[in-house]
């Protein structure tokens, strides 16, 4: 049974793998150099990325080759960041909690107002869509504030979500991010 693809999907952060988009084998291969730069093997990754652009070009395939580029290039901006983000979870209650977060960037300290989540559907997923958020705002070129307020709308609005995906449109996250709370959700 198919179900909705992600946000990471819509905004071409994401292969769609739970969706069967892609084999098991590119699947793997993914997971591999995922594994390699979480363990600190970036330089690794790198060598073999651009192998890969080399023989791309090489075979002409020049938008693929050019797809690696791109990828090289956020691996390399990926291994220079260090930052701690936490979040902050209020509980006043098992379905109403207020969600906040903040960051050190080796600088400057930032904090978010809460986000006040009332009538929480499922919390399991909330914090891989806190990250995927903030991720999307860092990726996106947005400052840490922002990025931080793009993981809170993320989590917020995966609360209100059954299951372990966060099923939320890119439109529902920058509405909420940019302080919409009416509530209006489009699923």
């Amino acid at each position: 049974k198919k179900t909705r693809v992600c946000l990471e999907y819509h905004i071409k952060r994401c292969e769609g793998p739970c969706e069967g988009l892609v084999s098991q084998e590119h699947y793997g291969a993914m997971i591999k150099k995922v594994k390699q730069i979480l363990s600190g093997r970036s330089r690794d990754v790198e060598k073999e990325l651009q192998e890969e652009m080399r023989q791309l070009a090489e075979g002409m395939q020049f938008e693929n080759a050019a797809r690696v580029r791109d990828q090289l290039a956020v691996l390399a901006e990926y291994v220079n960041k260090q930052k701690v983000v936490d979040t902050d979870r209020e509980q006043i209650s098992a379905s109403h909690n207020r969600l906040g977060s903040k960051i050190w960037n080796g600088k400057l300290y930032h904090k978010t107002d809460a986000f006040d989540v009332t009538h929480i559907v499922d919390r399991i997923g909330t914090g891989d869509a806190f990250l995927a958020g903030f991720i999307h705002g860092q990726l996106s070129g947005a400052d840490d504030l922002q990025s931080l307020i793009y993981g809170n709308a993320s989590s917020a609005l995966k609360h209100t979500i059954s299951g372990d995906q966060n099923l939320v449109g890119l439109e529902e996250l920058e509405n909420l991010a940019s302080g919409d709370t009416s509530g209006r959700l489009k699923r």
